[in-house]
C-alpha cells in the first residue's frame, strides 16, 4: 500500500509541476510535449488515487483487489468520458473555435488513455507470467 501511495504522490507532484510550467512559464516550442506529459501524469495520478481508495476500503473489509483491474477500469472510464465530451463538443459548438477542444481531446488525450491501458495490460501480463514461473 505504501508503494501505491508513493506513486500517487509522485505522479501528483510531477503533474502539478508540468501544468504550472505549461500555464505559467509557457516555454515556446514545448507546448505540445508539456501538455502531453501533463495529461499522462494527471491520468496516472487519478488512476492511482482511485486504486489507493479502493484498496483501502477493501483492506478494511478484509478483501484484496487487483490494482491492475482498478487501473484498467478507471482508465477506461476516463477514456469514455473524454470521448463522449469530445463528440458532444464537436457536434454542438458554434462559432470560430467550434469543436476545437473536442478535436484536441480526440487527438491528444484518447491515444494517451489507450497507451496507458496497453501498458497496464503488459504489466499485468508480465506479473502473471512471473508469478506462474515462481509457483512452478
Amino acid at each position: 500500500m505504501k508503494r501505491k501511495i508513493l506513486i500517487t504522490v509522485i505522479s501528483f507532484i510531477i503533474a502539478a509541476a508540468l501544468w504550472v510550467v505549461e500555464i505559467v512559464f509557457n516555454p515556446s516550442g514545448l507546448e505540445p510535449e508539456l501538455a502531453i506529459a501533463a495529461c499522462v501524469f494527471s491520468i496516472i495520478f487519478i488512476c492511482y488515487f482511485v486504486i489507493c481508495i479502493c484498496c483501502a476500503v477493501a483492506a478494511k473489509r478484509g478483501r484484496t483487489l487487483s490494482p491492475y483491474r482498478i487501473f484498467a477500469i478507471t482508465d477506461g472510464i476516463i477514456g469514455v468520458i473524454v470521448a463522449a465530451y469530445s463528440v458532444y463538443d464537436i457536434m454542438t459548438d458554434t462559432g470560430f473555435f467550434a469543436g476545437l477542444v473536442g478535436t484536441l481531446l480526440l487527438i491528444f488525450v484518447l491515444p494517451i488513455v489507450a497507451v496507458l491501458l496497453l501498458g497496464d495490460f503488459i504489466c499485468w501480463r508480465v506479473n502473471v507470467t512471473k508469478s506462474k514461473h515462481e509457483e512452478g
